[in-house]
């Protein structure tokens, strides 16, 4: 079933899975609501495409996979995990 400000075993709240830095200070029932969850979601997107545009990434034909997995939580190496995000999105 489907529930769009659903908490993950793990804390990941909502549609775009927010979690630990990337709630900003937000309580997790806002974080939950499924507008801010998107706000939140895009703007630890942002922050985690420019680390790895300042640790040099940027340019490079896989960018947006190294900024995906800077998102999960990992490093700007691309996760397989965000490989085939991205296929699947561009497969849409």
């Amino acid at each position: 079933s489907f529930r769009a400000n659903a908490i993950g075993s793990f804390g990941e709240i909502g549609l775009l899975q927010v979690h630990g830095a990337a709630l900003a200070g937000e309580t997790k029932e806002a974080a939950a609501v499924p507008v801010r969850n998107v706000e939140l979601g895009l703007r630890w997107l942002a922050a985690s495409a420019e680390v790895c545009r300042i640790a040099g990434w940027s340019g490079r034909p896989d960018f947006e996979e190294r900024a995906l997995s800077k998102y999960a939580g990992l490093s700007c190496i691309p996760s397989r995990a965000a490989r085939l995000a991205l296929k699947w999105a561009r497969a849409l």
